[in-house]
């Protein structure tokens, strides 16, 4: 088996998409090939993979930013009964 050396294209190809590389890559061997029924749906699996993006995309908004807004409100949230309990003390 022939060692290839990994390009540092497929290294950004996996981290913006896995399954992007893998295609690509059995493209490459040989093992998946381009027929005019597959490239008529392109575009539909392309609008696809957009939208597997997008949502992917709001997936890490809201683990990364959307802790930082549940955390602010909790803040908020105990300031203002700390603030009720001491004026109605």
């Amino acid at each position: 088996m022939k060692k290839r050396w990994i390009t540092a294209k497929e290294i950004n190809q996996f981290c913006y998409c896995p399954e992007q590389w893998r295609l690509a890559k059995l493209h490459r061997q040989g093992l998946v090939e381009a027929d005019e029924q597959k490239l008529k749906t392109q575009k539909r699996l392309f609008q696809k993979g957009k939208r597997y993006h997008r949502k992917k995309a709001v997936l890490v908004w809201v683990k990364t930013k959307g802790t930082d807004w549940a955390v602010a409100v909790l803040l908020v949230v105990i300031l203002l009964f700390v603030i009720w309990t001491v004026m109605n003390a």
